[in-house]
């Protein structure tokens, strides 16, 4: 039980999964039956983080870490000397269900840090787009005639300048058909 608690304080004043994995292998041998003999290694996206004195023994017991569905990773302790055989090895059931709960529990805190940081990613980019937005709302009073537009402080502008000043666009200028033909009807006389 004091190793879950001390996980979980881990998980709780840590932020990241790299920090909250390498401190987690390195209480979890201190909790086992042979402490002095134990030793741990967390594989988690092509990742290891392992005890000082980790080496690859025969004397194993291990647990998958699970998240989104899927096999992320993997805990494992291993005793570095042959001990007494028990229940599973020389492994207590005890130690199977705590290995199995810490797993458990990695995988998680992969998936919460996982969808965080999709979540910190999804913010930034909105961030972004909204920043490059300047959007344009409400009640526009435009002149019938020579379509101005009246400003906020109830002076009459150019359309172009008002839109320009309050967005993005940018404006060219040419003449449209019917414009064409009422200004310039000497260039539309029709040819009987």
């Amino acid at each position: 039980m004091n190793c879950l608690y001390s996980i979980a304080d881990v998980i709780e004043k840590t932020d990241t999964i790299e920090e909250i994995f390498r401190k987690t292998a390195d209480l979890m041998p201190k909790s086992w039956f042979y402490p002095e003999h134990a030793c741990a290694r967390i594989t988690y996206a092509d990742q290891e983080y392992k005890t000082g004195n980790f080496q690859e023994t025969p004397w194993e017991m291990s647990a998958n870490i699970n998240a989104c569905g899927m096999q992320a990773g993997r805990v494992e302790v291993r005793y570095l000397e042959e001990t007494p055989q028990r229940d599973e090895g020389p492994f207590l059931k005890e130690e199977r269900d705590l290995i199995d709960a810490i797993a458990e529990r990695l995988g998680k805190v992969a998936e919460r840090k996982q969808y965080e940081k999709e979540r910190e990613r999804l913010i930034s980019e909105l961030q972004k787009a909204l920043s490059e937005v300047k959007l344009l709302s409400g009640l526009l009073p435009i002149c019938v005639s020579c379509k101005k537009i009246r400003n906020d402080e109830g002076y009459w502008e150019q359309i172009e300048l008002y839109l320009m000043q309050r967005s993005e666009a940018e404006f060219s200028h040419a003449i449209c058909p019917d414009c064409a033909k009422k200004l310039y009807p000497e260039l539309y006389k029709e040819k009987n």
